[in-house]
């Protein structure tokens, strides 16, 4: 992106997508750079190399803040103006080519699905992706269940954001986080001591079954366009571990869930589950639990079931 108000613009208007005797289409007060021009690669790596040489960075957010319009390169030539968003993209990706190269340890996570995607293209470079800027629990439910539909919980961004002082909904946007790789967006130096070492108990337990999420298989058990609630389970390959979530949706009243059957678990073997001592056997867990449903605005329900043989 680049902002007209700035020096970068001022010396090289050529150098971002319009479309002569157009007014120029600002969104977020940007323009688009013109990926499609080696020169715009090669100013963009050269700054990008002086401001990080030196720093061993680890993580790249790399947002797109606008969608493509006015696809215009004063770069191509007249009459390869439907090359232009192929060679943009190429552009693109020759970028993130350099920032691997340059720094192959780091995490590169794409926004925005990489510019309005979210697809294999992008996860070649990004291996993360944030899902949506709508972190409103009830609305990532919805979000995350139809991302899975595709892609891996590894690929999927989830955060837990402000919980505006209420105990219940930091405890809700955390169990609804949990679907892919958590994270947290908000001003931890605003939060009470109470609430740092709750998010610090939140941490700890994530780390203690991420494996079983970020390497597991997926099985959804409740679709949330079905149901007032959302169910689903992950499992490492032996099915030695198994992540059970239940969220309650707006609206979910008192009652209880359908048979929630997973059938991943193993016939003749006892389950432990980490976060409450209960113990449940895989021929249970195969003919399905119901999970009592509390009807209350904040409620999730999560199960770190672990086989008790060796």
């Amino acid at each position: 992106m680049v902002n007209p108000d700035s020096d970068l613009y001022r010396a090289h208007p050529e150098w971002a997508l319009a479309i002569p005797g157009r007014e120029l289409m600002l969104s977020r007060h940007q323009l688009v750079l013109d990926m499609s021009n080696p020169e715009v690669f090669d100013y963009l790596t050269s700054r990008f190399d002086a401001t990080f040489r030196g720093i061993d960075v680890d993580y790249f957010k790399w947002d797109m803040n606008r969608h493509l319009a006015q696809v215009g390169s004063a770069f191509l030539a007249r009459g390869r103006e439907k090359e232009i968003f192929f060679r943009y993209m190429k552009g693109v990706y020759r970028l993130l080519d350099w920032f691997l190269s340059r720094f192959p340890n780091a995490v590169i996570e794409t926004c925005s699905g990489g510019g309005g995607r979210y697809d294999l293209g992008m996860m070649a470079y990004g291996i993360q992706i944030w899902t949506s800027d709508n972190t409103r629990p009830h609305a990532r439910t919805m979000i995350q269940a139809s991302a899975m539909m595709g892609y891996p919980a590894a690929t999927m961004s989830c955060h837990v954001s402000d919980p505006r002082g209420n105990r219940d909904s930091l405890d809700y946007r955390y169990k609804v986080a949990v679907g892919g790789m958590l994270g947290y967006e908000l001003n931890i130096l605003n939060m009470s001591d109470e609430f740092k070492e709750i998010i610090a108990a939140q941490i700890r337990q994530y780390k203690s079954f991420e494996h079983v999420i970020r390497l597991g298989d997926y099985y959804p058990l409740a679709a949330p366009t079905s149901y007032l609630y959302s169910a689903y389970c992950y499992a490492t390959s032996d099915a030695s571990e198994l992540l059970l979530t239940v969220i309650e949706q707006q609206g979910c009243p008192e009652g209880s869930t359908k048979r929630l059957k997973i059938r991943v678990a193993r016939p003749g073997v006892t389950y432990r589950d980490q976060l409450s001592g209960m113990t449940v056997s895989g021929d249970a867990l195969r003919a399905g639990l119901k999970i009592a449903l509390t009807g209350r605005e904040h409620c999730a329900h999560l199960y770190h079931f672990v086989s008790t043989e060796a």
